[in-house]
């Protein structure tokens, strides 16, 4: 977040904060321990694992270079997804409350008020 010039904070953006979700989700995946199923798990070092990306990278970004119709088709499935987190996290804000400072619901604080209270009930005769 960076403020403004007039003291209001400017955010970096929905897909910025997906990013950042994604990434730190991974993180917290790859220190979390593999389930025990049985058998040994397989060893993976950390040189092995990063050579592998910096390949799979290379070869997606070479992709769009050797056919151009696929690449076509994975950004507007990309951007359906991302409408699709977009329409997730405006329920999810909506049912944890309005960040915009609009109200959730309709009444108003007199509606909110008890309609009557102890010391409004007479003493029983007698």
């Amino acid at each position: 977040m960076r403020l403004k010039s007039d003291g209001t904070i400017r955010t970096q953006g929905k897909a910025m904060f997906l990013l950042r979700s994604i990434f730190w989700l991974t993180v917290l995946v790859m220190l979390l321990p593999p389930a025990e199923r049985g058998g040994d798990p397989p060893r993976v070092d950390i040189v092995n694992g990063l050579i592998a990306a910096q390949a799979l990278v290379k070869d997606v970004a070479g992709m769009c270079e050797r056919n151009p119709a696929a690449c076509a088709v994975s950004r507007e499935a990309i951007g359906l997804v991302g409408r699709k987190f977009e329409t997730g996290a405006g329920i999810v804000a909506a049912g944890m409350g309005r960040s915009d400072g609009t109200e959730r619901g309709t009444l108003k604080p007199a509606d909110l008020e008890p309609g009557w209270s102890a010391g409004s009930i007479a003493a029983p005769p007698g």
